[in-house]
Formats: structure tokens, C-alpha cells, sequence
């Protein structure tokens, strides 16, 4: 079992705001001795969805925005997107968080919701956005995905 976010989940929001945590993350969360702790960012990579980190990751990335000049203009934007606008949360016995009400109600996510795997992230996506988002890039035939990636072959020089 890896500690990566992977593959796409579907669940249901309850009235209550109350949403399962797909099971194999909450076994990624488990590796990653997170404690059933996540933290929510609304729309930090994507305006369209909120991104989910275990701690360890949501550290490193506030690490890295500490590390950064005072002066610069991004590290205020940064901070404010990142961390003035986290959400950390604990998930109860049944694998379930609460989503906050405005959170629901910005990115629409009552009623189903899709869980996509960023790797080190995740995104919660109301299920029409998601289908919206995903749309184009499924259809998009001219996209090679290993040419997009960097590529060092097995005994190549670091």
C-alpha cells in the first residue's frame, strides 16, 4: 500500500455536510501518520474545488512559504490562500468530516461529489464540475502524457 492519493471516488454529501473519506485514503492517511487529520484548502490550485493535504504534505508546502522573502508578492499570496484560508479537520469513527456549509455552498458540493487523486493531494469537485473539468482532457487526443513528463532513464546521471 502506497501514501499517495490516487484514482477517483464518487460519494454523497448528507444534509449535515457529512462526507466519507474514500477508504484507500484513509489507509494512505494512516501511513502517513496523520491521525485521521486533513487539512482543506478552498480553491488553491483550482478556484472550481477544494484541495485536500494530510498534515505532513500541508506542512512542507507552508515550510516552503515560510522559506520565501518577506517582501515578495507571492509569499503574501500564498499565505493568505494557503494557510488564511485552511481548514484543518478530523475525521470521525466512520471515516466521514463535515464539510462547513460555506465551503459547500462556494463550490456546490451537496449531494454528489467527486474525490480525485492528485498524488500528494487531493481535490474534492462538485460531481458536475468535475464532469465539466474532465471533459476536455479526456477528449483530448493530441496529449501525449509521457512526453509531458520528465524522463530519466534507468542508470542515467543525476
Amino acid at each position: 500500500m502506497w501514501q499517495q492519493f490516487t484514482s477517483s471516488f464518487f460519494n454523497k454529501v448528507d444534509t449535515k455536510g457529512r462526507v466519507s473519506i474514500p477508504a484507500l485514503w484513509r489507509k494512505a492517511l494512516e501511513l502517513r501518520n496523520a491521525e485521521g487529520n486533513i487539512v482543506l484548502v478552498p480553491g488553491f490550485r483550482d478556484k472550481n474545488c477544494v484541495e485536500g493535504y494530510a498534515p505532513d504534505e500541508y506542512d512542507r508546502m507552508s515550510a516552503a512559504v515560510s522559506r520565501m522573502h518577506p517582501s515578495d508578492p507571492n509569499r503574501r499570496k500564498l499565505e493568505y490562500r494557503l494557510m488564511g484560508r485552511a481548514l484543518p479537520l478530523q475525521l470521525d469513527d466512520n471515516g466521514r468530516i463535515v464539510l462547513p456549509k460555506e465551503m459547500r455552498d462556494r463550490f456546490d458540493l451537496g449531494g454528489d461529489v467527486a474525490f480525485v487523486g492528485t498524488g500528494d493531494s487531493f481535490q474534492i469537485w462538485s460531481k458536475t464540475r468535475y464532469d465539466e473539468m474532465i471533459a476536455p482532457l479526456d477528449d483530448d487526443e493530441d496529449f501525449d502524457a509521457l512526453s509531458a513528463m520528465p524522463w530519466d532513464p534507468p542508470g542515467a546521471a543525476p
